[in-house]
């Protein structure tokens, strides 16, 4: 299976751990690429291979729009490319990209999104566009129980919600552990 995977970058984070552990059990089995906006300073292992989509987070307005553009632009064409069997984006800002990529593309059966932060958080404009353009694609997935319940709330389909926790990597040791000797 191909599967493409949407992200702004990997550098330290909790969802960039969460792509690092999910990427390096897929790999095993499947061809696995990561579409980064930015991928300078990765701190996290990582299966598969990536492809630079450049246009890193800019705090101007302008600057903001102008790289939501090209983004999306770019992920469409390597989407294209690639022709993946399921894509998966992570934050916010690779879900929208991911959500109109996929919907100018065909592709929304096979798009799955991870909602990384409380929507509570957001400004009014982001809960707007998730009102809109969440019910979109094939699932969202939500690492807590909370998050779904305020998705849920926000409208999104049951159906379509999926609460996943995040892994955990369990180290392998050899120590014999002492019994109070």
């Amino acid at each position: 299976m191909n599967i493409l995977i949407l992200a702004p970058n990997l550098k330290r984070g909790g969802a960039e751990r969460v792509l690092s552990e999910l990427s390096l059990e897929w790999s095993k089995k499947d061809n696995i690429t990561f579409a980064l906006f930015d991928n300078k300073d990765i701190a996290y292992s990582y299966g598969g291979k990536i492809i630079n989509i450049g246009y890193p987070s800019n705090t101007i307005f302008f600057f903001k729009i102008y790289n939501f553009i090209m983004r999306l632009i770019s992920f469409y064409k390597i989407s294209k490319i690639i022709k993946p069997d399921l894509i998966i984006s992570f934050t916010e800002s690779a879900n929208f990209v991911g959500i109109f990529s996929s919907l100018f593309s065909g592709t929304l059966n096979k798009t799955i999104i991870s909602v990384r932060v409380a929507p509570e958080r957001f400004k009014i404009i982001t809960k707007l566009l998730i009102l809109l353009f969440y019910r979109l694609p094939y699932k969202i997935v939500a690492p807590s129980e909370g998050i779904k319940k305020t998705l849920q709330k926000y409208g999104l389909p049951k159906k379509k919600l999926e609460f996943i926790p995040n892994p955990v990597s369990i180290v392998k040791t050899n120590k014999k552990f002492d019994k109070g000797d």
